[in-house]
């Protein structure tokens, strides 16, 4: 197998990792609210399988977000930490935006949430609501080296018609239109990140991602120990 060397990288002191286990998963919630203006609460969630990752913290972004709608704001982008084994991975970002207690239909396209280098979007899996990433380069995934750390998402940026959304009702062969604003909208997002063992990988993708046709490289990303 071909390695390709990456720096190791050196973790902030504080910063929240736990050690990846297999077939399990663990949850890390951080909510925050745009106190300068009440509109927006953001509940953001990270979730761990095989790969530990970090927090996903947007206090600022959301701040800075809300003062210009349209600009995109970069994040601290969250490390995904791979456990003891070699492992292809893939990353899914879902996205949900409520009002007044109600899913707002094609919410996701309110929103964008950037996605650092080294991911490929699958867009026959994708929609707007849900976006999958494979780590890799071009159409091929790369192996994720043991112990290796790499970013995962990194701005995010909402767009300007998220003040308000449209609903259609059809009722005695009429349309109604109704135009809401969005006042106090909740918008959620979890980022989960999942691997996979090099070993017969495709049938490994195909038990545990539902997923057939990848191709797989046998370059290792990662750091030699």
């Amino acid at each position: 197998m071909k390695k390709l060397k990456l720096p190791l990288l050196t973790l902030l002191v504080g910063v929240l990792m736990f050690s990846g286990i297999q077939g399990t998963k663990a949850y890390k919630v951080y909510k925050t609210t745009d106190n300068a203006n009440s509109t927006f609460t953001i509940e953001a969630k990270t979730e761990e399988h095989s790969i530990s990752i970090d927090e996903l913290d947007l206090t600022n972004a959301m701040a800075n977000a809300t003062k210009e709608i349209g600009k995109t704001v970069e994040l601290s982008s969250p490390k995904a930490t791979n456990g003891p084994s070699d492992q292809y991975v893939r990353m899914v970002i879902t996205k949900t935006v409520r009002a007044n207690d109600v899913i707002v239909k094609d919410g996701g396209k309110l929103f964008e949430i950037g996605v650092a280098d080294g991911w490929i979007k699958s867009n026959s899996e994708s929609t707007d609501e849900r976006e999958v990433y494979y780590f890799g380069t071009g159409n091929t995934l790369n192996i994720l080296g043991a112990g290796t750390e790499i970013d995962t998402v990194n701005s995010f940026r909402i767009n300007s018609s998220v003040y308000r959304y449209t609903t259609e009702n059809k009722k005695d062969d009429q349309t109604y239109t109704t135009t809401f604003w969005l006042d106090k909208a909740v918008v959620d997002v979890t980022i989960s990140v999942e691997g996979i063992q090099t070993h017969n990988a495709a049938d490994a993708a195909l038990d545990a991602w539902g997923v057939s046709g990848l191709t797989f490289s046998d370059t290792v990303v990662g750091e030699e120990g």
